[in-house]
């Protein structure tokens, strides 16, 4: 008898996932990390680079590429939206 994983039926492909379910869980991180999130739903570049397994670093070298992840500027720092994070999640 062949074994093989019931959610990829074989392929190794990870099933998808919903960026909405993961936009909750990186909120109930924040939550539960006592991470500031702004009204309008986004976090400082450490607190991204933490939620989504990244080094800061990483992501200061990404922001020279905008399209691999967004970033706003304020007061001379960056801010990524959750939104933006969870997308990012569901690709990789």
């Amino acid at each position: 008898m062949d074994r093989c994983c019931p959610h990829c039926h074989g392929t190794g492909l990870l099933p998808p996932v919903d960026p909405g379910d993961l936009l909750e869980d990186l909120k109930k991180a924040c939550r539960e990390r006592n991470y500031w999130i702004s009204p309008d739903g986004r976090v400082r570049a450490d607190v991204a680079a933490d939620l989504i397994g990244l080094t800061p670093k990483t992501l200061s070298n990404w922001r020279q590429d905008a399209a691999r992840l967004p970033h706003t500027m304020r007061a001379g720092r960056p801010l990524y939206a959750l939104e933006d994070l969870a997308n990012y999640l569901a690709k990789a």
